[in-house]
């Protein structure tokens, strides 16, 4: 015999009064109630519920697939740390996106953000190093970036020179390429001092692209020099 249950209360009733029976399940109407408690132990399946609110934790068990992929609203973490134990994937085209430089972390130490260049004179003469000279060419499997940042020691200021970076494109000679700073950095002022140099423009460094020094004045007597350039990876 099936007995019909519209409500909570009345499949306990149903079931005391018919222990060995069938309950027939139907609806539950929670519109009137503001909470609502299961019980300890209770299982349902392939039972829909339109946006609950779990104030209580959330525990999964069994090898059932939690999948919601059907979805195509924003899944939010908790606040708390998010642990994933098994590990995850991400598609091909699809972006893990951090909200700062630091946000991501390899074994506690910082995933770098920039590919650092050092192009150092130390005592070589300047008339054999700061000549305009390439300090980086993009291979075909790195993908692209572009210029981020520019910061040159000088130990020994020269009478004249000045400093600027450009990006070419392969087949592109020395000095034919785009200049990423608008001003040059002055290569004559104080000695032992580190001058950052201001992005500009920042031409796309493809494969086979070079980022090149481009000197001009007179840089005799330029000695210790340091160039440091950072890169950003943009592919």
């Amino acid at each position: 015999m099936a007995v019909t249950a519209p409500y909570i209360e009345d499949y306990v009733e149903a079931i005391r009064l018919n222990p060995n029976g069938m309950v027939t399940k139907r609806p539950v109407d929670f519109s009137g109630a503001s909470s609502f408690a299961m019980p300890s132990g209770s299982t349902s399946t392939s039972q829909l519920i339109t946006t609950p609110v779990i104030t209580g934790g959330l525990t999964a068990s069994g090898s059932g697939a939690n999948d919601f992929s059907a979805s195509t609203g924003t899944f939010k973490t908790p606040s708390g740390v998010f642990t994933m134990t098994n590990g995850a994937t991400v598609p091909t085209g699809k972006v893990l996106a951090a909200t700062d430089s630091v946000g991501v972390t390899a074994g506690g130490i910082i995933v770098p953000v920039y590919e650092t260049i050092q192009d150092i004179q130390d005592q070589v003469a300047a008339a054999s190093w700061a000549v305009s000279h390439r300090i980086f060419v993009c291979d075909n499997v790195s993908g692209t970036y572009k210029v981020a940042g520019i910061s040159v020691f000088v130990g020994t200021h020269s009478t004249s020179g000045t400093l600027n970076i450009e990006v070419a494109a392969s087949g592109v000679a020395i000095a034919g390429g785009t200049n990423q700073m608008s001003s040059t950095i002055n290569l004559a002022g104080s000695d032992n001092t580190t001058l950052n140099g201001t992005i500009t423009t920042q031409t796309t460094i493809a494969a086979g692209s070079s980022v090149n020094l481009i000197f001009a004045g007179t840089v005799t007597s330029l000695l210790n020099c340091v160039v440091g350039v950072a890169l950003q990876r943009l592919t």
